[in-house]
């Protein structure tokens, strides 16, 4: 959630990092997933084109499809409801309405309530690859891009390349596209 006067600290860190990257002229896009229902213009202010929703986009001569990746597995189906009303305008009214401290609380014992439920994926799960496959079966993608599962890695699949960002708070990670062919890259503490 944005707030109008408040950033958060935590993630303070990885926002200048990313402004620092969009200021030396490179293409910054976040997607905006399962912890991001009320994107304003902060990001757009500083150089960071956001997207709620899937992008379709050619680079390189590759045909991609790019999406934070939240709601594509099959079992998400409760979760894409809950996404529709988080997402609701009048829901980011009232919740803006609550002081950002309070507001920051509620959202990580949210988080922590998931991690503690055991949803963090730690391996590549079927669903994905599923969900993956069904997008690069379409014909439409030479790859699939996303990040949702934490996981970094590149795929060849039977009918394109599928491949994840992991992510960027506890390890670190990104992937880069290079003359058509991706790589992944970590941070080094």
């Amino acid at each position: 959630m944005e707030y109008r006067e408040t950033i958060p600290k935590d993630g303070f860190r990885v926002v200048a990092a990313l402004r620092a990257l969009a200021r030396s002229g490179v293409e910054v896009r976040l997607f905006a997933g399962n912890h991001d229902f009320n994107l304003g213009t902060f990001f757009d202010s500083i150089g960071i084109r956001t997207h709620a929703d899937p992008l379709e986009i050619e680079l390189q001569g590759k045909r991609l499809l790019l999406l934070h990746g939240d709601g594509i597995a099959c079992s998400d189906g409760r979760y894409r409801a809950v996404k529709a009303v988080l997402r609701n305008p009048a829901c980011n009214w009232l919740w803006k309405a609550i002081h950002p401290d309070l507001g920051m609380k509620i959202a990580r014992l949210v988080g922590r309530e998931s991690r503690l439920r055991g949803d963090e994926i730690l391996e590549p799960t079927p669903e994905y690859d599923a969900a993956a496959d069904a997008f690069l079966a379409t014909g439409k993608y030479d790859a699939v891009v996303h990040g949702h599962t934490h996981l970094a890695f590149v795929r060849e699949r039977e009918k394109g390349i599928y491949v994840n960002s992991g992510e960027w708070i506890f390890e670190p990670s990104w992937v880069e596209m290079e003359n058509g062919e991706f790589r992944v890259g970590r941070l080094e503490p």
